[in-house]
């Protein structure tokens, strides 16, 4: 975004966009249209999708490099032919298959004295483990049976309507996984709120500090000090920290090769070298002619290089040899300058010349050192092969007669003015005599066979500089990536976001974690939690609740989620893989305590959606609301929505903030509603939000 706001500074006509490609043949063939922008390629198609590639781009890589062998749990996630699986029989975690292996479950008393003992092998040591948490544990019955369950099964999923505990539940659940020392425990949510929000749980309940949070994006303090990039940031440089600069600085270097190539393939203009090259093979007479120029062009040419170094940088603007000089026609611009401040004696020397003579091609000042002094030229004025070529300039350029005098010359050359075309100027190797015109024709002419010679040579050398630079780019993630795999070995819990694991499958890979823990997995997609299903995973506990929200389709295609009456029975992207295998009748724990709402609101959902919900005796006894005669109330109104538009997913309305503003004044001003979050207001619509804040703004 920054570098489009700078573009569009920068000029009102252009704007500059960068564009990333993610397959270097691609590349190659994006250059190869570059090469050669005047030529037709046909017909060319810009395909827009609605979402951001990158945001999938992870998920889809890590789903093609997928072994479906590899996969871990198969055996419940691989759709059945029967298209059920209440039969199936959950195996518990692999790492718990361990003869006389067993859970610790001291860890949810807080007597502190009790000794709890749970076989995931037994179904007695279940049933008493069990009975014994409902009687003296943090957990209510519910979350004591879905703790118990979760535990004792490879795979897991836990329900929790609103105000259940789900995040209580998950915490808990990672106390006594870290108690028993398994890990590490990979932690993921689709949103960095979410995330935050449990690790930020975990350390309230004092759990463990040895947290290690991949991404940058929490807004918590205490989460943002455990992310990876500032533990790597605070340990002492190692071996491999200075073996990752050196290929740092090699990295550079390539992508400084490809922006000279680029240069290349972008300019206008040849390098000198490769006219050299060419010129030595196809035209030598004319290389000839433009190294060995006649000696006043010489001097003129040493006397502008010369001056402009020693005046402390290059100021003769692009002139860096001598194919420059021929090309920008400084010997003629040097003519025509004396011409203006010598006109007179120039139209008296010139009123004698014929046309012929005057397109000579300077025949008549092409003479070399030895027949210069063969000539009867005075001495006193100079003889060219005496003459001294380094004098000072400003000679030359102050008195330009003077200067053709001393190097026995009769008076100013002519101006070249022919308009020859290529074809004929490649027969004529008396390259200082050609004006401006047909040295820039000429130049064309040579520069596109350079160019179209050098197409192949420069995608050649592309290829090879990008295959560098990947391979470069992979040393260098190898390598960090073993430093940060030290570092994650050590963590109890990996906290980050499904696209950070998307992102980080062959780091997650070498880390190996036991466990993967899934939070609000309802709002996750199925693709997502495959992706960090590396396979060292023999754990696997879903935490959310289907029968809420789905997870969103960055789609406007209706066709594709799960309630379209066609395209639902076959696409159903955004069902979750928590919703698929509890429809498909997998086992899972409900906790159907809440201590959220008072009776009034869960009514509402309890008639609808969780039959079994159960209200804790804490909201019982909430006092009434204050300046309301009753505490759940809907107000139906017929005003139309009156912004946004028909193509907006954002929508106003101008009664309902009116409504709203008002209803919050009347809250105020009972004077029990003043406190930080006593009043929430949730809008639908962006749109909405943004006209309450600024018609509350100014009360």
């Amino acid at each position: 975004m920054e570098e489009l706001v700078n573009s569009a500074k920068a000029s009102s006509n252009t704007l500059r966009v960068g564009v990333s490609f993610f397959d270097v043949e691609i590349e190659a063939r994006i250059l190869q249209a570059l090469q050669q922008p005047h030529m037709g390629h046909g017909q060319r198609f810009l395909i827009e999708a609605p979402v951001l590639l990158e945001s999938i781009r992870p998920f889809l890589d890590t789903l093609k490099t997928v072994v479906p062998s590899d996969i871990p749990f198969a055996k419940y996630l691989v759709h059945p032919e029967s298209g059920r699986l209440d039969n199936v029989k959950v195996e518990p975690p692999l790492y718990a298959t361990t003869p006389g292996y067993t859970f610790t479950l001291d860890c949810l008393f807080t007597d502190g004295r009790t000794n709890l003992i749970l076989d995931p092998s037994s179904e007695r040591s279940k049933t008493a483990a069990l009975d014994r948490l409902k009687l003296g544990s943090r957990l209510d019955p519910t979350q004591a049976e879905a703790t118990v369950k979760a535990l004792t099964s490879g795979v897991a999923l836990i329900q929790g309507p609103p105000g259940t505990g789900k995040s209580y539940t998950g915490v808990e659940l990672l106390r006594v996984l870290i108690q028993n020392n398994i890990g590490p425990i990979l932690l993921i949510a689709f949103t960095n709120h979410a995330l935050d929000h449990l690790l930020q749980n975990v350390l309230d309940a004092g759990i463990t500090t040895r947290i290690i949070r991949i991404g940058s994006r929490s807004s918590e303090e205490k989460i943002a000090a455990l992310s990876l990039e500032k533990i790597l940031s605070e340990r002492t440089r190692s071996g491999m920290r200075r073996a990752i600069a050196r290929e740092f600085r090699t990295l550079k270097e390539v992508e400084e090769s490809l922006v000279e190539l680029m240069q290349k393939v972008f300019s206008r203009k040849i390098d000198s070298s490769s006219l050299q090259r060419y010129l030595d093979i196809q035209y030598p007479n004319h290389l000839e002619e433009i190294m060995e120029p006649p000696l006043w062009i010489r001097r003129l040419y040493e006397d502008h290089m010369e001056w402009n170094t020693a005046a402390s940088g290059p100021k003769n603007g692009k002139i860096k040899d001598q194919f420059d000089y021929w090309l920008a026609a400084k010997d003629v611009e040097f003519v025509e300058a004396a011409i203006r401040q010598n006109t007179p004696q120039h139209q008296q020397s010139n009123s004698t010349m014929t046309i012929s003579q005057l397109t000579n091609r300077f025949a008549s000042f092409g003479m070399n050192e030895n027949s210069l002094e063969e000539s009867d030229a005075d001495p006193l004025q100079g003889r060219i092969g005496e003459a001294p070529l380094h004098e000072d300039p400003k000679s030359a350029a102050e008195s330009p007669l003077s200067f053709f005098k001393r190097l026995g010359l009769p008076g100013l050359p002519p101006i070249p003015v022919g308009r020859r075309g290529a074809e004929e100027l490649q027969d004529d190797f008396m390259v200082w005599s050609m004006s401006r015109t047909e040295r820039q024709a000429l130049y064309s002419a040579w520069r596109d066979i350079i160019k179209q010679t050098d197409h192949e040579i420069q995608i050649q050398e592309f290829k090879k500089l990008r295959e560098k630079h990947e391979n470069t780019r992979k040393i260098i993630e190898a390598a960090d990536n073993q430093d940060k795999v030290q570092v994650l070995r050590q963590a109890h819990i990996i906290g980050c976001t499904t696209n950070g694991a998307a992102k980080l499958t062959s780091l997650l890979k070498s880390v190996c974690p036991k466990v993967l823990l899934v939070e609000e997995a309802g709002q996750v997609l199925e693709a997502h939690i495959l992706s960090s299903l590396v396979p060292s995973i023999q754990h696997m506990i879903l935490i959310g609740d289907p029968q809420q929200l789905r997870p969103t389709l960055a789609n406007y295609l209706a066709d594709l989620s799960a309630d379209h009456p066609r395209g639902g029975e076959v696409y159903r992207f955004d069902q979750s893989l928590m919703e698929r295998l509890w429809k498909m009748g997998f086992p899972m724990s409900k906790l159907d305590v809440q201590r959220r709402m008072r009776p009034a609101v869960s009514n509402l959902i309890r008639q609808t959606l969780y039959n079994t919900l159960v209200d804790h005796e804490s909201v019982q006894s909430y006092p009434p609301v204050r300046g309301m005669a009753h505490n759940v109330f809907f107000l139906d109104h017929r005003h139309a929505e009156d912004g946004g538009g028909d193509e907006s997913a954002s929508k106003t309305n101008k009664y309902e903030v009116a409504m709203i503003k008002d209803l919050v004044l009347h809250f105020l001003r009972q004077g029990k509603y003043s406190g930080d979050r006593d009043i929430i207001v949730l809008c639908a619509y962006l749109g909405q939000l943004s006209l309450i804040r600024k018609e509350l703004s100014k009360e």
